[in-house]
């Protein structure tokens, strides 16, 4: 789901980014369960890595998160927009900055998630989305204010059920059934997709109709394809500057008697730079299938192992291969040869860093 969002968000030309590793549970479910300074501490975590970020739109794909960075996160959100991703994709269909192409023309019903709906009187966005991409939509009779939960939020999702009682999400599987002849039944929320997925196999409607995800019907309906190789050349030679300057400092550390981990060391320290490149823009690199971390972060990406500590002697040869690979096809990379020579470090060969193809 956060990866489809993420191609559509780039098949629109939206800027953004990701906070990946410096981001934490927004707390939403936690809160509700009574931990309140667990609460407090994600909260305070959450702020101070915002507060580092440019940023004009909050957006999440998930409805919990939402309620808590909108109405709870005050000092960190400053009064910008925190939307659904949906209220991003209703007005870009509607605006024309993402073009149906397939018209899908399919029987669905919606179900509203509490904490989009009921609790953030976001309804009509979903609805939008699915008349732009040409669904015909069946209400079920809970629905909007009256929706009914999918046994998961504000905590519930760790709270048994009492036996002998239906649950939450088998109920409305069967609500959704008696409508007759849908083809989908549409989610706006990670936890829905999830349990009502289970519940469609565990009340037997497998053969009734699918869920998905809202998302995933709109790629489907703009005929959303994989995102070529030269949406990356600002992001590529960005990388491709940082791995240039951790060869060129570990060369300069490359000296007969100093010991190799020092020598990787010196490499890594530049390239823990591309972990920041990468992580304000993970969502975009996730898109396009950028593996992460690349290999060659790892301990024993240059050819020198961290926990090497011989001394280098004249005449060792090293060879440093990088390539951060892209969806098998395309990848930047650079592959150079060095020898230590008396007096330091002398380049033997060095393949240019760039997006270039690099074979499955």
């Amino acid at each position: 789901m956060s990866r489809t969002v993420a191609r559509l968000f780039r098949a629109g030309g939206l800027d953004f980014g990701l906070m990946f590793e410096g981001e934490r549970s927004a707390g939403n479910d936690i809160r509700r369960v009574g931990e309140e300074g667990l609460f407090e501490t994600l909260a305070a975590h959450n702020t101070r890595q915002m507060e580092q970020c440019s940023f004009d739109w909050l957006v999440t794909t998930d409805p919990h998160s939402l309620n808590s960075l909108r109405n709870e996160y005050d000092a960190a959100v400053k009064g910008r927009k925190v939307l659904h991703y949906t209220n991003v994709l209703a007005d870009w269909l509607e605006s024309g900055r993402l073009k149906v192409t397939k018209p899908l023309g399919r029987r669905v019903t919606y179900h509203d998630p509490c904490h989009l709906g009921r609790l953030n009187k976001e309804y009509d966005a979903p609805r939008r989305v699915l008349k732009a991409i040409g669904c015909e939509l069946v209400e079920m009779p809970r629905s909007r204010d009256n929706s009914f939960c999918c046994g998961a939020g504000g905590g519930r999702i760790w709270t048994p059920d009492p036996p002998g009682v239906e649950k939450p999400s088998h109920s409305r599987m069967h609500e959704a059934a008696s409508l007759g002849s849908i083809d989908i039944f549409v989610t706006t929320c990670p936890k829905d997709l999830a349990m009502f997925e289970d519940a469609r196999k565990a009340t037997g409607h497998e053969k009734d109709f699918v869920v998905s995800d809202l998302a995933e019907l709109v790629a489907e309906a703009i005929e959303l394809r994989a995102i070529p190789a030269d949406y990356l050349p600002d992001l590529a030679n960005r990388i491709a500057d940082v791995g240039a300057a951790a060869l060129d400092a570990m060369c300069a550390r490359m000296k007969p008697g100093v010991a190799a981990a020092d020598v990787a060391e010196a490499g890594r320290a530049v390239v823990d730079r591309i972990k920041d490149i990468i992580h304000f823009h993970y969502y975009f690199a996730y898109s396009v299938g950028i593996a992460f971390p690349p290999t060659w972060l790892e301990s024993e990406a240059f050819g020198i192992k961290l926990d090497n500590h011989r001394p280098l002697e004249e005449g060792m040869v090293f060879h440093f291969p990088m390539t951060l690979r892209i969806k098998g096809e395309f990848g930047i990379g650079q592959s150079q040869t060095v020898i230590v020579t008396r007096d330091g470090c002398e380049v033997l060969s060095t393949l240019p860093l760039g997006l270039q193809q690099v074979g499955s």
